[in-house]
């Protein structure tokens, strides 16, 4: 998947072990010479994968598991070739069966309360937002990096990058691609570690469990200018500003995708292979994403059907 040929989780049995999984007699692996593939208890399937095979012959025993991160409007497939194909679904989708979401904002009891005095957390900070955003740029300063802009910052520095925007930025605008349910990326993910308040535009932010006061909704504006005279309110009023940093002092955490996350996912994966009774009792109806371009509107889900419910080889494809 995108280059990680172990799905950023790892390969064998340790990595079951390592993430805490309550059941850890999984083995996952992307050698296919390791064992006939009618011996495996699950092929986990990426539609965007070079090699899109499946095995001939399918073996009653072995449950199949759709595996896609990306949103519809990139899918580059007609999902409907494979109905009647799959078990499961891993997916960004909260109602997947085994969610693997970009990244969560938990309450973590392991966190401290709040700092013993309080932090400006606007101190520092010369410039208003970063990203590309046309419109806003009528009503105030917005730095652009990329092709679309005059800025450059490498994405193979993008830890410096990060750490440049929490020094000087106030704002970040992460939008999302696709207006997708649930599709919220490491764009929101990857900015909400550092110091500096997202202006967020996607789908799905309610049914999460991240901190309302932690984001910016583009939505919750009537137009771009209101946006930008609340952001510049936010620019003249520190208090105000610091307020979309308090659920940091209040106990919760990032988990990005990279961590818990992902894990959580296939210990879920391993621990229903040992439950599972009849692999054909699941197989779904795969429907085509729908990417509607109206905000109001959202991609449906990937399967239609409710959860199945499933032993321990897992063969990644």
């Amino acid at each position: 998947a995108y280059g990680a040929e172990d799905f950023w989780f790892g390969l064998g049995q340790e990595p079951f072990i390592e993430a805490g999984c309550r059941v850890t007699e999984c083995y996952a692996t992307h050698d296919r010479q390791l064992l006939p593939a009618e011996r495996a208890d699950a092929i986990l399937w990426h539609l965007r994968a070079n090699d899109k095979s499946l095995p001939e012959v399918r073996s009653p025993h072995t449950f199949y598991v759709f595996w896609m991160i990306e949103s519809a409007l990139y899918t580059y497939a007609d999902l409907n070739t494979y109905n009647g194909v799959f078990n499961w679904t891993m997916t960004f989708r909260l109602d997947s069966d085994f969610p693997r979401p970009y990244g969560r904002i938990l309450f973590s009891p392991n966190v401290s309360a709040k700092t013993a005095a309080p932090k400006n957390y606007a101190h520092g900070k010369t410039k208003l937002a970063a990203c590309l955003v046309k419109a806003l740029q009528t009503h105030m300063e917005v730095d652009v990096y990329g092709a679309c802009g005059t800025l450059i910052c490498m994405r193979k520095d993008d830890k410096s990058c990060r750490e440049m925007l929490e020094r000087d930025y106030k704002f970040y605008l992460a939008f999302e691609n696709s207006l997708c349910v649930d599709y919220i990326t490491e764009k929101f993910f990857n900015t909400i570690k550092y110091n500096v308040v997202p202006v967020v535009y996607g789908l799905g932010y309610e049914r999460t469990q991240i901190p309302k006061g932690a984001y910016i909704d583009v939505m919750d504006f009537a137009s771009v200018q209101d946006l930008a005279s609340y952001l510049l309110y936010l620019d003249s009023n520190d208090t105000a500003y610091n307020e979309y940093f308090r659920w940091k002092e209040n106990g919760y955490r990032v988990f990005d995708q990279e961590n818990a996350v992902n894990k959580q996912a296939f210990c879920d994966l391993c621990e229903r292979l040992h439950e599972a009774e009849d692999v054909t009792a699941g197989i779904r109806k795969i429907e085509k994403y729908k990417f509607l371009e109206l905000v109001q509107d959202e991609c449906s889900n990937v399967v239609v059907a409710e959860p199945l419910k499933f032993r321990g080889t897992i063969w990644i494809e």
